[in-house]
């Protein structure tokens, strides 16, 4: 009986620590796809507000003598409705994602149910 008890406890802490190093490489993925998303957001506003400012600045001179106040507004009008589409972008990208320690969840209530019916794990 003692060795009964034993095996269990060695079996549920295998399974605990299995768990755990699951729910860590989960965790650790996440923490990298925050990271790389938040970098390709501040790459793409300081490329994007270089761009835009060079942009404007060219047509400006090149507008200054017909319809300069014209242009600054169509200007602003229309990189305010582009950054407005990027940031849609940006919050789409951020939505798209697996969910949180989907695998671990998965795992946890298959150990659950194997234990619950004393059949052996992962058949």
């Amino acid at each position: 009986m003692v060795e009964h008890f034993k095996q269990l406890f060695f079996v549920a802490f295998s399974l605990g620590a299995a768990r755990l190093e699951l729910a860590a490489v989960e965790l650790e993925e996440e923490r990298l796809r925050l990271a790389e998303l938040a970098l390709a957001a501040c790459v793409a506003l300081f490329f994007s507000g270089l761009a835009v400012m060079l942009l404007l600045l060219f047509v400006i001179v090149l507008m200054w003598d017909v319809q300069r106040l014209l242009t600054i507004g169509v200007l602003a009008l229309l990189f305010a409705s582009l950054g407005t589409w990027r940031v849609w972008c940006w919050r789409d990208m951020a939505r798209r994602k697996p969910a949180f320690m989907a695998a671990t969840k998965v795992e946890l209530r298959l150990d659950a149910k194997a234990l619950s019916s004393h059949r052996p794990l992962h058949e």
